[in-house]
């Protein structure tokens, strides 16, 4: 009897000496990038089998838990297109608490890739919805604690984004939203926080080129998105025509059902700084103006639903020696010819020069200054008003000055109705 014990104890000691030895083993090997890529393969192959398609991992290194490298990245679609690609992936992780839902992540970085997004023809469905299908599952639906999120820096390099809605046919001019095409894709971002329904976030570069031939050189700004506004301010944006500043740009809004009627709804809260828009630029945005490629400077305050938009401080210039200061409030262009607008010009001095070197839209045809109009050379203008609608207005004007002399209009003049 003592014998036996004597071989069970020895057997069990081999036995847990054997498991130690097992066990440092495997947490030896669990730490080296080898054994990392060799069971990321196996979880992928996995994957790949299950959702019937290409899901692939070249590299996996894993450090402490809090440092995640991911290299050649690859997933395709149902329809073998390429869904993500990147060379590189790295997360760290600062710090977490499962318990509370929270997660502090250091940096985030993706280089040298491609996101490709699309919907079905038929049914509109996203090329990436049997990820969705297959990670939720059919497992009923548990109250958890919101989420909060932070990260100190996100960046990505020398990516590419596209996507296509192939209900939409393509337009043949300017930026089509069902049909993008981002190329050299260049993002930092800095102190991401998401908290409940407020997230934060400041942009310190986004850069990148559409097949429409926009060119992003650079956009900076701090945003704030919550459930009674989008905040964005020190506003800048840069692209090869464009430089456009704003101290503050708000959209104002009660909550996230304003955006069903919008012109109505939501509140414009804006300050531009003295900045230089190019119509060419805007055209890309505004279809309707392709083909006007002129420069335009300008500073303004603008308030209010579109509906109502009012438009404060307005210095605008153009051509070389062209500008209009003052006010105006537009009117409701939703109801036609009954909107009114309201309007005050302080000081304007419009240059017949520039009026003729202005380019139209391509749909007009180009500007012919008469004769007789070119003789007048300029037209300047102190304290005019116009109130009123289209076709029933007041108008008034203290002076107006031109080449050939000028006049004084103190009293208000009516148009016939």
């Amino acid at each position: 009897m003592v014998k036996l014990q004597k071989i069970a104890n020895n057997s069990l000691g081999i036995f847990f000496e054997c498991l130690l030895i097992c066990i440092i083993i495997f947490a030896f090997l669990i730490r080296t990038s080898t054994f990392q890529t060799f069971l990321a393969g196996k979880v992928v192959n996995y994957l790949s089998a299950e959702l019937n398609t290409k899901i692939e991992i070249k590299g996996v290194e894993i450090i402490l838990f809090d440092k995640l490298s991911l290299n050649g990245i690859l997933i395709l679609d149902m329809k073998k297109d390429t869904l993500l690609s990147a060379e590189t992936i790295l997360l760290t992780l600062d710090d977490y608490d499962l318990a509370k839902n929270k997660f502090d992540i250091g940096k985030i970085e993706l280089s040298k890739g491609s996101i490709y997004f699309n919907r079905n023809k038929k049914n509109g469905s996203y090329n990436y919805a049997f990820l969705e299908d297959y990670f939720s599952g059919d497992t009923k639906k548990t109250k958890t604690k919101k989420l909060t999120l932070s990260a100190k820096n996100i960046s990505l390099s020398d990516f590419s984004f596209r996507f296509d809605d192939f209900r939409v046919r393509p337009q043949k001019y300017g930026i089509d939203f069902a049909h993008l095409h981002l190329k050299n894709i260049g993002v930092n971002v800095q102190n991401l926080a998401l908290q409940g329904e407020t997230i934060k976030l400041q942009i310190k570069e986004l850069k990148c080129k559409e097949k429409s031939g926009f060119n992003l050189e650079k956009l900076s700004t701090d945003i704030s998105i919550g459930s009674e506004g989008i905040f964005l301010k020190k506003f800048h944006l840069i692209s090869s025509e464009t430089n456009l500043s704003a101290s503050k740009l708000n959209l104002l809004y009660r909550n996230w059902s304003a955006f069903s009627s919008f012109s109505d709804s939501v509140i414009f809260d804006v300050e531009i700084d003295p900045s230089t828009l190019s119509l060419k630029d805007i055209s890309y945005f505004a279809t309707d103006i392709e083909g006007m490629d002129s420069k335009i400077k300008i500073s303004a305050n603008i308030k209010n639903t579109l509906s109502s938009l009012a438009i404060s401080n307005l210095d605008l210039r153009f051509g070389n020696k062209s500008f209009v200061k003052g006010r105006f409030i537009l009117p409701n262009f939703s109801v036609g010819d009954q909107g009114v607008l309201n309007a005050k010009i302080l000081k304007s001095k419009i240059s017949v020069t520039d009026i003729g070197n202005l380019t139209l839209p391509k749909s007009m045809a180009p500007i012919k200054i008469d004769a007789a109009i070119s003789k007048l050379e300029f037209f300047t203008i102190s304290n005019a008003s116009v109130v009123g609608k289209i076709n029933h207005f007041n108008f008034g004007l203290d002076n107006l000055e031109t080449a050939l002399g000028s006049i004084s209009l103190r009293s208000r003049r009516k148009n016939p109705s």
